[in-house]
């Protein structure tokens, strides 16, 4: 299984979850934001932003198919614009901008249990 492959319970956990169904389809339609949310579920700890944007940056390189990865820089600022933003306002992540870091919501758990996880893509 892959990132691109959720397991198959995936479905009823999405119809437990409190999200309109286009916006849980926009965030799981980036590969990032799955790969965020499933390496944030292996996670104990918040994770700094830089980091998961390196663990992107090199999971990107080694997937043969992601033709333009970005560099760890690019992918923080994306990350902090746009992914973490929209999985934020969904309510799977909590965001401290004090500290820079990200970590899964109660919803974000739930959903991140049944994606691949990140070490496997």
């Amino acid at each position: 299984m892959t990132i691109d492959e959720p397991s198959a319970s995936l479905v009823a956990v999405v119809e437990s979850l409190d999200l309109e169904t286009d916006v849980l389809h926009d965030i799981l339609s980036d590969r990032r934001r799955r790969y965020s949310l499933a390496r944030l579920h292996e996670s104990v700890q918040p994770m700094h932003l830089g980091e998961l944007a390196q663990e992107i940056d090199d999971w990107e390189r080694a997937t043969e198919d992601i033709e333009n990865p970005g560099s760890p820089e690019k992918i923080h600022q994306s990350l902090y614009h746009i992914h973490v933003a929209k999985m934020g306002e969904a309510g799977l992540v909590e965001y401290d901008g004090l500290r820079d870091t990200v970590c899964l919501a109660e919803d974000g758990h739930v959903l991140g249990a049944h994606l691949s996880p990140a070490a496997d893509v």
